[in-house]
């Protein structure tokens, strides 16, 4: 070897031992950002699974295969039966002119716009004859069970459309006016009885949120009915098959005020959206399509940020988890105050942050307040119904509620939106006649209301009213 070659072998220019002292340490930040990512992902895991474990010793469903429970009802005794057969046969005519609702027949129908749309809605009625008389069996079933097989709890395939039972609910609203019409407010009280009866067996069914809300909307539809038609029913005494109307209107007053079911449902329902959230985040975790932003980005994307995807995950349930036990509470003034002192997992910053707006960020505020304003409507249509009774055996109004008690009704509920459990208020000597609660506001206004334009009256700041003689103000169209 000569001694040039010598010189060349040892020739080493400074760039070339940085070059290796970076790669050297670029490797070995690697391992360290590895390390950290894996200890990260183990630890937010392993914190997730004893949440999850927590439900499981305590019975509750988790995942969506969970939530699938089948009983074995002969169909001719099951309810569910008849309603899903009554979806199968719903029919809305095509013949009908394209900015024509079932709205607007309800409204026609319940007598506020006299004559008007009058052949529709008897074609309505006549097109959906089986589908009433379906209704009307499921609702003399005493047992009920849905047969739901859950997929994905985003997609529930033995659901269906949830909709579909609000337009069920909507076809004996119109139903209902056309009988009143002709006088024939015992076949009246019967579809009034199938639509409260609707909204009780559906109560069973669980994992869902918005089907809880549709079913109680359904409830709602039979107190509109009750306030708009209440004071008209029956207007020549009980006639000659009073005791089958005197027994259905106790039947739907039982139904209004028997609060179980629904409460029931609503906890089932707030279980069932946590089951949700989770199936979001694994699903997510595992890098599979959400929507159409995360549909087109790589495995390798959510396999980066998986320790943000479960610790996420873990503080949105525990949110729900508190959200669950506030809704234990009966009276809406204590469940507002304790939902305002709960917070969902907002303190997070960037990419958590942005997880929590974009993917999931719920908020269970107005959903409580519209499930306290349907139990009041609930409670006050039940004392309306019993209210008209009294006024049939008597031929007046009573003076205070507590003259119902016990004939005509069990105990006075209480105000589901005041402090202390105070009871429904009675304003019989007013220009309008009304029961009313105090609304989510707490504050007992004697009963008065502020118009608006987008709605019949508005309630924000004001008492939450139910008009005796349906002389509800009502906004022009």
């Amino acid at each position: 070897m000569t001694a040039f070659d010598s010189i060349q072998n040892d020739y080493n220019p400074p760039r070339f031992k940085w070059t290796k002292r970076v790669a050297w340490c670029s490797l070995g930040l690697m391992v360290l950002i590895l390390a950290l990512w894996g200890t990260a992902t183990i630890f937010a895991q392993r914190r997730l699974d004893h949440l999850i474990a927590s439900y499981r010793a305590a019975g509750e469903p988790v995942f969506a295969e969970d939530l699938e429970v089948f009983k074995g009802i002969p169909d001719d005794e099951n309810a569910a039966t008849y309603y899903g057969q009554a979806e199968e046969a719903y029919i809305w005519p095509a013949s009908f002119p394209i900015d024509l609702s079932v709205h607007d027949l309800i409204r026609a129908a319940d007598s506020q716009e006299p004559g008007k749309y009058a052949a529709e809605i008897e074609r309505f009625i006549n097109t959906n004859a089986l589908t009433i008389e379906l209704l009307k069996k499921g609702a003399n079933c005493d047992r009920v069970a849905w047969q739901d097989t859950f997929t994905n709890p985003l997609a529930p395939t033995g659901m269906g459309d949830p909709l579909a039972a609000r337009r069920l609910g909507q076809l004996l609203s119109t139903a209902m006016g056309a009988f009143h019409s002709k006088r024939r407010d015992c076949d009246m009280l019967d579809l009034l009885y199938a639509q409260v009866r609707i909204a009780k067996q559906r109560t069973s069914m669980s994992g869902s949120l918005l089907d809880h809300l549709v079913t109680t909307s359904i409830s709602g539809l039979g107190c509109v009915w009750v306030e708009n038609i209440g004071s008209k029913m029956l207007v020549g005494g009980w006639v000659d098959d009073g005791l089958h109307c005197r027994n259905r209107m106790r039947q739907i007053i039982l139904e209004l005020s028997n609060e179980v079911a629904f409460r029931d449902s609503f906890h089932a329902a707030l279980i069932g959206e946590r089951v949700i959230f989770l199936d979001i985040y694994q699903a997510l975790r595992d890098g599979k399509p959400m929507n159409p932003i995360f549909s087109t980005a790589p495995r390798s994307y959510a396999l980066m940020i998986r320790p943000i995807i479960v610790s996420h995950c873990r503080r949105i349930l525990q949110y729900v988890d508190q959200v669950i036990e506030v809704s234990r509470c009966t009276q809406y003034p204590r469940v507002s105050s304790e939902l305002n002192k709960k917070t969902g997992p907002r303190d997070w910053v960037g990419l958590s942050g942005f997880l929590a707006d974009f993917i999931t960020s719920p908020s269970y505020n107005a959903t409580m307040t519209v499930e306290y304003t349907r139990i009041a409507k609930r409670r006050m249509a039940a004392l309306a119904l019993a209210i008209r009774m009294f006024e049939l055996d008597h031929g007046h109004r009573p003076e205070t509620l507590e003259e119902l008690v016990p004939s005509y009704f069990g105990v006075i509920p209480s105000d589901p939106f005041a402090e202390g459990g105070n009871p429904v208020q009675f304003n019989p000597r007013a220009a309008s006649p009304v029961l009313y609660c105090v609304g989510p506001d707490g504050v007992d206004d004697g009963g008065r209301y502020g118009p608006r334009e987008s709605d019949n009256a508005s309630h924000s700041g004001f008492d939450l009213l139910f008009f005796l003689d349906g002389d509800r103000p009502r906004s022009n169209p």
